[in-house]
């Protein structure tokens, strides 16, 4: 299951842009079409390698979030979609591209490195943050506070 659709993308590049790229023999390819599809599951494969080494989601938690339609999510699946997209056709992205390859990479090095999370601050215990434990001021000398 990919972790954004082709609506999504819809809503992250042009339609005629898409359409443009996806098309092999000169006439656009409106989606959803086999290229968009294939795109999008790379960019989600891409999603979960990083993921995985960065151990913070498990494969079944990245897929509740797509269900849920996590927007962080999906906008990233679509930036890398898109980016694949225009990887098609030029050796060079456009500067609006050029910022979302960027961001989009960002965010993967953030995940690898457990620097960010997808969801609310609810799901932060699920995604391998920290639980913080208030201390009483009379225990703080027991650590070494004055």
């Amino acid at each position: 299951m990919a972790y954004a659709t082709y609506a999504n993308l819809a809503v992250t590049t042009d339609a005629n842009t898409i359409a443009e790229l996806c098309g092999d023999d000169g006439s656009p390819n409106p989606g959803p079409n086999a290229v968009t599809s294939a795109l999008l599951d790379r960019a989600t494969e891409d999603i979960r390698g990083y993921a995985r080494v960065g151990a913070m989601y498990s494969d079944d938690q990245l897929d509740g979030l797509a269900l849920a339609n996590n927007a962080a999510l999906w906008g990233l699946c679509c930036d890398l979609a898109t980016c694949y997209l225009f990887d098609r056709r030029s050796t060079e992205y456009p500067p609006q591209v050029q910022k979302r390859y960027e961001r989009a990479m960002h965010m993967l090095e953030q995940l690898r490195d457990g620097k960010t999370i997808f969801g609310a601050l609810d799901a932060a215990a699920v995604a391998g943050l920290p639980t913080v434990v208030a201390v009483p001021l009379q225990l703080l000398s027991a650590y070494g506070a004055a």
